[in-house]
């Protein structure tokens, strides 16, 4: 999932440079190009949203509490009367 969400950052910082002239030169993109990967770029940036959406969605669905304890996650179940772990 983390790879999910970083995608889109490291394609807008891939673009930006491969658009450089000074540090591409001749191999630079055409418009044609630059449109398909901007395109692309928000196409993946919707679908990152979606994920988190998702995520959060079944979360709250589930009423779960997620808390970190040292080096591990640990899940609760939240009921109407108290907390209990999983």
């Amino acid at each position: 999932m983390l790879n999910g969400v970083l995608l889109p950052f490291v394609l807008i910082f891939m673009i930006l440079l491969v658009n450089k002239r000074g540090l591409m030169r001749e191999w630079t993109n055409s418009r044609a190009f630059n449109l398909v990967s901007w395109v692309t770029v928000v196409v993946m940036i919707g679908l990152t949203l979606a994920l988190l959406g998702s995520r959060c969605a079944a979360c709250i669905s589930q009423r779960l509490l997620c808390a970190r304890m040292g080096s591990r996650w640990i899940v609760y179940r939240r009921s109407l009367s108290k907390i209990r772990p999983i």
